[in-house]
């Protein structure tokens, strides 16, 4: 039995965007983790307004993570998988550690370049990562950055390292950022290949159903929840565009394998 484990920015990126492979690695016999990096409370309770439209945005009262949280312990229970939570901060809510100062205050800033005082965040989370898969043979599914949201793009170059550290790394489109016209392509021209996952119709409602879960992001995500299973089944139909659902994972140049 491998090991395969996928590295979610926040409580729901991991099923917005594989949710029908973690099924499908589980039935195939798999033991299937998600571990989610982003998942801690904010450590103070005052937030900069930029944190504080996050919250009003959720609408999760003062324990918005603790919300979140349980909203995916439940999303990963519909999809028979485990669980493990990281203790960082999301980017809205963390400070520069001796300046105090709030790293990212604005969406510019959100889906901008890390900030300098992380610049070494990719490889401590990348330890981090191996020391929760521990001596299994694991396969790694990290996110590919789609959208610049810095999370993403922190755990995005932690791949990297962990890819140099012998692990096989594969890196997943992020849903709905993936929806934005031209994105996979992005990375087709510099040389990344494809890889589609091809996804039965119980697996895909397997992860409808786990993406309702999602209470606190369904009406930014989609507007309503009538609107789920359209846009996420039309999504997938369009990354296989052969008339089957399917999920989309992408290797770097000079990586070669399969999941």
């Amino acid at each position: 039995m491998s090991q395969h484990v996928f590295i979610s920015p926040h409580p729901d990126d991991v099923v917005l965007s594989c949710g029908g492979t973690l099924v499908r690695l589980r039935h195939l016999g798999h033991r299937v983790m998600v571990i989610t990096v982003f998942a801690e409370e904010p450590t103070t309770p005052e937030l900069s307004p930029f944190g504080q439209r996050h919250l009003a945005l959720w609408d999760v009262g003062s324990s918005p993570m603790e919300v979140r949280r349980v909203e995916d312990r439940r999303a990963l229970h519909v999809l028979g998988v485990q669980g493990w939570y990281g203790q960082y901060c999301d980017a809205p809510f963390r400070r520069h550690p001796v300046e105090g100062r709030w790293l990212y205050e604005n969406d510019d800033a959100l889906f901008g370049m890390p900030d300098p005082s992380e610049g070494d965040l990719p490889q401590r989370l990348a330890g981090e990562i191996a020391t929760v898969c521990g001596d299994v043979p694991t396969t790694l599914y990290v996110p590919l950055g789609m959208g610049r949201h810095v999370d993403h793009v922190l755990l995005s170059a932690a791949g990297h390292h962990l890819r140099r550290q012998g692990y096989q790394v594969f890196w997943y489109e992020e849903f709905p950022y993936a929806l934005q016209e031209g994105y996979p392509y992005r990375w087709e021209t510099r040389g990344w290949q494809p890889y589609v996952v091809p996804l039965t119709m119980e697996e895909v409602t397997l992860k409808v159903q786990a993406i309702l879960c999602y209470r606190s992001q369904l009406p930014s995500l989609f507007g309503d929840e009538r609107h789920v299973q359209r846009t996420v089944v039309d999504y997938m139909l369009t990354v296989s565009g052969q008339g089957y659902p399917a999920e989309r994972y992408w290797i770097p140049p000079t990586t070669r394998g399969s999941s």
